[in-house]
């Protein structure tokens, strides 16, 4: 059912240049939602996030890796449940080639690298199953 609510919220995001080759990448992001007549929490809020890396990129190369921290969610709808806060380490490289008008990329991610058990406040089965392991992936990208 619609009702009216107040929606404030900050995401920011810097890419900081440290040689020709090595990047600082920064983000943070937050929403507090709250509807008016109740003047309770929204549903499905998502908690204060940081997320903090380096990349080092050569020619057609890049690799690097960052680490985000998720706060604790425990401002709730009253259907909601808690969830903590966790932190995931990633880890990536990629090699992009062309052919004509064909630019290939190859990329290989090692994501959730500490193998955190963690439940993602915005899933709608959290309190069933938490979120993926360790996992890796290989991806090829081809754009024309």
């Amino acid at each position: 059912m619609a009702a009216d609510s107040v929606l404030q919220g900050v995401e920011a995001h810097s890419d900081v240049q440290l040689t020709s080759q090595i990047a600082v990448e920064l983000g943070l992001d937050y929403v507090h939602g709250t509807l008016e007549a109740e003047d309770e929490p929204l549903p499905r809020m998502p908690p204060l996030r940081f997320r903090g890396g380096l990349r080092y990129q050569r020619n057609a190369f890049q690799a690097g890796g960052d680490l985000s921290l998720v706060a604790t969610q425990d401002r709730l709808f009253p259907t909601e449940t808690a969830t903590d806060g966790y932190q995931l380490g990633r880890l990536y490289a990629s090699y992009s080639f062309g052919q004509g008008q064909v630019a290939h990329t190859l990329t290989a991610r090692l994501e959730n690298v500490t193998n955190e058990l963690y439940r993602n406040h915005l899933s709608l089965i959290k309190d069933l199953a938490p979120e993926m392991g360790r996992n890796f992936k290989l991806l090829y990208n081809v754009k024309f």
